[in-house]
């Protein structure tokens, strides 16, 4: 049997157009996971191409040689486009620490993230969330935000946010891998875009115990190579409701009963945004 590690964590990086678009990116995260307050916690590092048209295993095992990780890297590349949400769901099907983190080949995270979310007792810890954008970072919460974060003792107490801010990093959190099996991951969709919703929406559903840690740091980058102008995630929301059964959660329920007409980008949706996260 397994044995959970209590204070390891495994984090899962999907990759696509990683040589094209965001080599100097990767190479900004990995050194981010190398500091000596963050390495000490990393079980494995496992980092899975999703981009079947590009060879990045050598580039790859380059940067994390150059960071003195490569013990812990683990490489898998896709044999046909699985998209982010299965690619961080067949990663986690390899973890051995108690606590995974997904993050994106583009993000990166303060030199003491682990040290500091691991030092606290939650099924999900999440961190601050600052925006990078050309060299200039700001925080994206706004005061009222952190102290709703502050205050929440489950994700469920969160719930209302789920029409703000619709597609939160999984980068922001650790969460620990038992309650992540528990809702069986990232959902599967046709339509992509949701995944990240989704998972939360599952969480919160499960009344999964939260704190929030504001001097951990979480760093989204924005640039021009993102990929999201495809991505249809009123359609993709949609379809993850609509195969979810009725939640338990009561502000869920507001949200699911809404499925066949929802609508993201809603004057509503916008104000909520707004108010919370810009």
């Amino acid at each position: 049997m397994d044995v959970y590690k209590t204070q390891e964590v495994d984090v899962i990086i999907p990759c696509y157009q990683l040589l094209a678009y965001n080599r100097e990116h990767f190479e900004t995260l990995v050194r981010s996971l190398a500091t000596s307050q963050n390495r000490p916690y990393i079980r494995q590092v496992i980092v899975l191409n999703d981009d079947i048209t590009e060879l990045i295993q050598p580039f790859v095992e380059a940067v994390f040689e150059v960071n003195q990780l490569r013990d812990k890297l683990i490489f898998l590349q896709n044999d046909v486009c699985l998209g982010q949400g299965a690619s961080r769901n067949k990663g986690a099907s390899l973890a051995k620490a108690s606590y995974l983190h997904f993050i994106d080949q583009d993000d990166f995270i303060s030199d003491d993230f682990y040290s500091v979310l691991l030092a606290t007792h939650a099924d999900c810890r999440l961190a601050s969330l600052m925006l990078y954008r050309q060299g200039k970072i700001r925080k994206l919460h706004r005061i009222w935000t952190d102290w709703w974060y502050k205050k929440a003792r489950y994700l469920s107490d969160l719930s209302f946010f789920m029409f703000a801010n619709i597609a939160v990093s999984p980068g922001q959190y650790v969460l620990k891998r038992a309650c992540f099996e528990a809702v069986g991951g990232f959902p599967t969709l046709i339509q992509k875009g949701a995944e990240d919703f989704g998972l939360l929406f599952k969480l919160c559903d499960r009344n999964t115990s939260f704190l929030f840690v504001d001097n951990a740091l979480f760093y989204h980058r924005l640039h021009l190579h993102q990929g999201k102008n495809y991505l249809n995630i009123t359609a993709s929301v949609k379809e993850f409701l609509s195969d979810y059964p009725v939640p338990q959660s009561g502000y869920l329920k507001v949200i699911y009963s809404q499925r066949q007409q929802f609508y993201f980008k809603t004057i509503r949706s916008k104000i909520r945004y707004k108010l919370f996260f810009s």
